[in-house]
């Protein structure tokens, strides 16, 4: 039975948390999309960017492109954590429930423009572009 790219942000998260000094210090955690109000800061945030499926002789591959930023008060503290999580991330092997991993990688850096928070104070967004590729049997 074919499954989707649920258990593939599954199994991301899942090497976030693995690393434990650095789930440590993201004391808002690790959220898809934006994060709810009255977070703490640092977080991690994801957003998936696409997702192909590549069916072909009973395999299906699937490979999901996701942007990671760090979003911090400070962009040195964003810039630190952003740089542990490409060692934990670039070249990982995650283990996504009913797939094999075959490869994920830091594709592309991101540095967004600074936003402003609930709070009227400045947040930095710093991380990066991450393609993952998965294969299943069908």
């Amino acid at each position: 039975m074919a499954v989707t790219s649920a258990s593939v942000f599954q199994a991301l998260v899942q090497a976030v948390r693995a690393n434990g000094s650095l789930y440590a210090s993201l004391k808002g955690g690790i959220h898809e999309g934006f994060s709810p109000e009255k977070i703490e800061y640092p977080m991690a945030a994801y957003t998936p960017v696409t997702i192909p499926y590549e069916d072909q002789w009973g395999a299906r591959t699937i490979i999901t492109v996701v942007d990671i930023v760090i979003i911090s008060r400070s962009v040195v503290e964003a810039s630190n954590l952003d740089e542990s999580l490409s060692a934990t991330l670039d070249g990982a092997s995650l283990t996504p429930t009913g797939q094999t991993s075959l490869i994920c990688r830091r594709i592309n850096d991101l540095r967004l423009a600074p936003d402003v928070d609930e709070e009227g104070q400045k947040v930095y967004a710093v991380g990066g572009t991450y393609e993952i590729w998965t294969d299943q049997s069908l």
